[in-house]
Formats: structure tokens, sequence, C-alpha cells
């Protein structure tokens, strides 16, 4: 659910607020990113799904859109950083991350364009939509970056 606008300007406690939920959000991507990288490494193969970019969107998703842009940088450096911790070459690392920023980025500039009523799960087409920009569009936006 969308979280309401509140007026303007901010205060200094809603900067605080913004400032420590935007710090939160990219510790916790970074910390499912790497729990995603070192969990598959340690038991088997890779997996194909990249639950972090899931964790990334909801969390988008679920704050002021005034934030969103700070929310985008903070999970890209959260998964940059997972990823450089978890000995990948920087190179690698800069341009998968930037490939998950570009899926994530366009998942949530196409659900936050459509509005709240598309995110319903009561609703089929909510579903429909979801699974179409999150499970189509968004990977292969991510595919051709990478």
């Amino acid at each position: 659910m969308l979280t309401p606008a509140k007026p303007y300007p901010p205060t200094l406690g809603d900067r605080v607020e913004d400032a420590l939920l935007t710090l939160g959000a990219g510790v916790v991507m970074l910390a499912v990113c790497w729990v995603s990288i070192t969990l598959p490494a340690a038991f088997g193969p890779q997996t194909p799904v990249w639950l972090a970019n899931a964790v990334a969107i909801c969390l988008i998703l679920s704050a002021r859109r005034r934030l969103w842009v700070g929310l985008l940088v903070a999970v890209w450096l959260g998964d940059f950083i997972a990823s450089v911790l978890c000995h990948e070459p920087v190179s690698i690392a800069l341009r998968l991350s930037l490939a998950n920023l570009a899926g994530i980025a366009t998942t949530v500039c196409l659900l936050g364009r459509m509005g709240k009523e598309v995110l319903d799960p009561r609703q089929s087409r909510s579903i429909l939509g979801v699974a179409v920009v999150a499970g189509l569009i968004a990977p292969l936006v991510s595919a051709a970056c990478a």
C-alpha cells in the first residue's frame, strides 16, 4: 500500500525519518543480496530467481514517492556492496548491480504509474499486471542491460 503524501515542506523530523528509511533500505538490500549470493553458492548452483529485487520493489513502492530516487540509490549500493563482499570482481558487480537497478526501476515506475488499485491482490487484473511488469518486462530490461 502506498503511503499518503505528507504536506510540504518536510520538517526536520521528516527528513531524519526519510534518511533512516533510506539507510535502512540499503542495509536490508545488502543483507538480502548477501544471503541470496552466499546461500545458493554454499548449497549448489546459483538460483535464477533474484529475490532481493522483490524486496527492493516492495520497500520502494511502500514508501512515499519523494523517497523513491534515494531508495533506488540505496538498494543499488546494497546490491553492489554485497557482490563485492562476496568476492565478485568490481567490474562485474557494477554491471550486474546496475542491470538489477534497471529492472527494479522499471518495475517501480510502471507499477507506480498504474496506481494503488492495480496492486490489489484480490483483483485478477492486478495480479496479471504485476506479473507482466515484474515477471516479463523488468527482467527483459535487466537482461538487456547486463
